[in-house]
C-alpha cells in the first residue's frame, strides 16, 4: 500500500515478506514494515542534496517493523515491534522523537556461547529458550523556553523493568544547533560542556518493577531482617543531613525487600536547580529546601 501526495510518501505499508542468502544461511522474515513522510521532492542524483535531507531523515516521521525473525546458521532471533515515531526536527536539530523495541528474543544457545554459567542462571530465571527484553526511548525539547522532556524503559522479561522519567530546562537550543553543525571535535566537546553548566533539573523519576530478580537474589539471603538493619546503617551515614528523608528511604527499602515488588525515587524542583549545583547543595545539607525528594517501595 502505498499514498503519496505534494511528492511525499504519507503512508507506506508491506506485508509478510522475506529474504533468504543461502551462500550465508541468513534469512529474514518481516510480518509488517511500513514508513510516512518520504519526502521525493529532491534530486536523488545531487550527493549534496542527499547529504542535506539525510539530516532531515528525508522527512521521514514514523518508521516501524512488526514481527521480525533473522535466523544465521540456524539460531533464530525475533523482535515483535521495533519502531521509531513522532520524529521532530527544527533546523536540522532531532527534538522529538519516540524509540520503542519490544519483544526482542536472543537465543539462550547464543549466549551460552560467551558464557554458559550466565546462559544456565537466565534459562532458570525465565525458563525459556530465549532472553526477551524490550526498550524504549522519547525526548521532547521545547526550542522557545528550553525545556526538555526525556523518558527510558527497559525490562527483561523474567527479571525486571526500570523507567526513568526526566525533565530539564535552561537548555540552549542555539548552542545545541552549534554543536550539531560543528566539524570539530574539541568544539563539540566545549559545546556541550557549556550547555551542561546551564542545564536544570526540574524532576526526575525513577521506577524497579520487579519480576523474578528480586525473589532469587533475596532466596540466598540467610536472614532479610539482618539485611534491613545493614541497609538501615548505611542510609544513616549517607543521610545524615536528612533524617526525614533516610526515615522515608529505610522504610520504603524494607517495604520492598519484603514485597519484592516495586520501588520508585521521585525529585521534583521547587524551582529550576542547576545541574552542577546539586552536589554542593546536598553537601551543604540545604537540598531538601530547593528538591522535594521521596521514596517509595512495596
Amino acid at each position: 500500500k502505498i499514498e503519496i501526495a505534494d511528492n511525499v510518501i504519507e503512508n507506506f505499508s508491506l506485508t509478510d515478506f522475506g529474504f533468504t542468502d543461502t551462500d550465508e544461511e541468513i534469512a529474514v522474515d518481516v510480518g509488517k514494515a511500513y514508513f510516512k513522510g518520504l519526502n521525493l521532492g529532491f534530486d536523488f542524483l545531487s550527493e549534496k542534496a542527499v547529504i542535506e535531507n539525510s539530516a532531515q531523515f528525508y522527512g521521514l516521521t514514523d518508521i516501524g517493523l512488526n514481527d521480525v525473525w533473522y535466523t544465521v546458521e540456524g539460531e533464530e532471533f525475533g523482535i515483535d515491534e521495533v519502531s521509531l515515531t513522532d520524529v521532530v526536527l527544527e533546523r536540522g536539530v532531532l527534538v522529538k522523537s519516540a524509540l520503542s523495541v519490544n519483544g526482542m528474543r536472543i537465543p539462550i544457545d547464543l549466549i551460552a556461547e560467551m558464557d554458559r554459567s550466565v546462559a544456565r542462571s537466565i534459562e532458570n530465571f525465565t525458563d525459556s529458550e530465549s532472553f526477551t527484553l524490550s526498550f524504549s526511548n522519547s525526548n521532547d525539547l521545547n526550542t522557545e523556553d528550553g525545556t526538555c522532556d526525556v523518558n527510558l524503559s527497559l525490562g527483561v522479561e523474567g527479571f525486571a523493568a526500570i523507567k526513568i522519567n526526566t525533565a530539564y530546562a535552561g537548555l540552549d537550543f542555539q548552542r545545541l544547533r552549534r554543536v550539531y553543525k560543528s566539524e570539530d571535535f574539541n568544539e563539540m566537546m566545549e559545546g556541550m560542556s557549556k550547555i551542561g553548566e546551564e542545564l536544570s533539573m526540574s524532576s526526575v523519576y525513577f521506577e524497579y518493577t520487579d519480576d523474578q530478580l528480586a525473589d532469587v537474589i533475596l532466596s540466598q539471603v540467610p536472614d532479610v531482617k539482618q539485611l534491613v538493619m545493614m541497609s538501615d546503617m548505611q542510609i544513616d551515614m549517607f543521610l545524615g543531613q536528612y533524617p526525614d528523608q533516610a526515615d522515608q528511604l529505610k522504610a520504603s527499602i524494607k517495604a520492598f525487600l519484603e514485597g519484592t515488588n516495586t520501588f520508585k525515587v521521585s525529585m521534583n524542583a521547587e524551582a529550576e536547580v542547576k545541574i552542577m549545583d546539586i552536589p554542593d547543595l546536598f553537601v551543604s545539607g540545604d537540598m531538601t529546601n530547593s528538591i522535594l525528594v521521596a521514596f517509595e517501595g512495596n
